[in-house]
């Protein structure tokens, strides 16, 4: 049976270009939401948003029922679970809203499990900052769906929609199976827009065509629609997709499934970043693609 939020009771950590707009949005139905980050710039912005921005980790999550974290890097996530299972009280359930993997949920449950401490991975899909701005996001969670029950309030104020996966880390493997799918299907377009410019019909009348088609995608429009006109920023950024594609060629290894598409994104997107578009929406798959056409 799951138990009601109370005020004053929520924690966030990192407070970056996802985790700002989502704890502004819990701040905006809770009376209280404790936050931290290690960049004072990023705890000045929340203290505007009134967030109550506090100086260490323990402070942030002594009293804290939910402790919600949104972190950039695997090992990030780690140290500050570990810091998070050594201050929280007893009965605190841990949310890792990041990326981080099955194996790393599945080890950050089972500290939280060891410290008698409840844990949910919930990483989101549907639209990056814009969505997490606009409350649109989607939740895959995996973990006690006592646990996700209790959360869904909070999960409510920057989601519209909760898939309980099943156990701690299915929430994981389903975000890594999506951003690989769109890598995938994203360098497939860059692959055919190119090969358009080619054949003399142009990337852009070739695209426009294609969103009317069978072919046609959200990732067609989203992604590739502002690329075919050279602006590549809008969403994910290569350097963070990167993380994620590397992560899900482990899911790839541990659950023994084929990866030959999977690879070939891997490999593509790699080669975006040694080519200086890290800092790039995906779609720069296509610049790529069109400067270095022997890839």
């Amino acid at each position: 049976m799951s138990i009601q939020i109370q005020e004053n009771t929520i924690a966030f950590i990192g407070l970056g270009i996802m985790g700002l707009p989502i704890a502004r949005r819990m701040r905006g139905s809770f009376e209280r939401v404790n936050g931290y980050d290690v960049s004072p710039e990023s705890r000045a912005s929340a203290a505007r948003a009134s967030i109550a921005a506090t100086g260490s980790i323990a402070d942030t999550v002594r009293d804290a029922q939910v402790v919600f974290m949104m972190l950039p890097k695997v090992e990030i996530a780690r140290v500050v679970t570990q810091e998070v299972v050594a201050h929280a009280a007893r009965g605190t359930i841990l949310v890792e809203l990041g990326t981080i993997g099955s194996d790393a949920a599945c080890q950050h449950a089972k500290w939280a499990q060891e410290a008698g401490m409840g844990y949910v991975d919930a990483p989101v899909i549907n639209g990056g900052q814009q969505g997490a701005e606009a409350g649109t996001l989607k939740i895959l969670a995996g973990g006690d769906a006592s646990h996700i029950a209790t959360i869904e309030p909070a999960l409510r104020t920057f989601s519209t929609e909760t898939f309980h996966m099943g156990a701690v880390g299915t929430g994981q493997s389903m975000k890594l199976l999506h951003n690989t799918l769109l890598a995938a299907l994203a360098t497939c377009y860059a692959e055919a827009l190119v090969l358009a410019d080619h054949s003399g019909i142009g990337a852009v009348r070739a695209h426009e065509i294609l969103k009317g088609s069978s072919a046609r995608s959200f990732a067609l429009e989203w992604l590739m629609g502002p690329a075919v006109r050279g602006d590549f920023s809008g969403g994910a950024k290569v350097d963070i997709l990167n993380k994620d594609l590397l992560l899900g060629q482990r899911e790839v290894e541990r659950f023994k499934a084929p990866c030959g598409m999977a690879g070939r994104a891997t490999t593509l997107y790699q080669a975006c970043q040694a080519h200086g578009y890290g800092g790039l929406d995906m779609s720069a798959i296509l610049k790529l693609l069109t400067e270095h056409p022997e890839l």
